[in-house]
């Protein structure tokens, strides 16, 4: 089995990203684009797709679809796994300034894909790809690469795809 990882289809993460779209709608209009046929093709291959949420407030085990931006294409057949912080808990920086107060715990993330063991490609996407000190994607990479998985990092589903080159 293969499985495709979307870490954090969250809203202010895509306006992040394209700083200001309404200046930019065409690097918006693209990228989410480029997004979105990458996860159709890879529906098409028939790999499993898992979204990854951050927890509601308060409560860590319920995702918070409130923040998700709806124009990431994740379907409902698609599986859904939640982290073990809020997106507030994530952004609020430690005392240096330098980690979120409250970093996701990756194994647990990885321990929540079923049959995680049968899984003989983990290919990641999300936002932050080699961003310093924002390095969800290369974080996760290398706990699932610890845990022995092929791991690849797909540049089409990450901020990657928003680039103006």
């Amino acid at each position: 089995m293969e499985v495709v990882v979307f870490l954090f289809p969250v809203l202010a993460y895509v306006e992040l990203l394209v700083c200001n779209a309404k200046d930019r709608p065409h690097v918006l209009h693209r990228g989410l684009g480029v997004i979105n046929r990458a996860l159709t093709e890879h529906r098409g291959s028939n790999r499993r797709i898992y979204a990854v949420h951050f927890g509601q407030r308060g409560n860590y085990s319920q995702p918070d679809l409130s923040i998700c931006d709806p124009r990431i294409k994740i379907r409902p057949q698609d599986g859904m796994i939640v982290v073990d912080t809020s997106f507030d808990a994530f952004v609020t920086r430690d005392e240096e300034d330098t980690r979120p107060s409250h970093d996701p715990s990756w194994g647990k993330t990885l321990a929540q894909i079923p049959n995680l063991k049968e899984t003989k490609r983990l290919i990641v996407g999300g936002f932050h790809y080699n961003v310093p000190r924002h390095c969800c994607v290369e974080e996760f990479v290398e706990k699932a690469r610890q845990y022995g998985l092929p791991t690849e990092v797909d540049s089409r589903l990450t901020n990657m795809a928003f680039n103006e080159s």
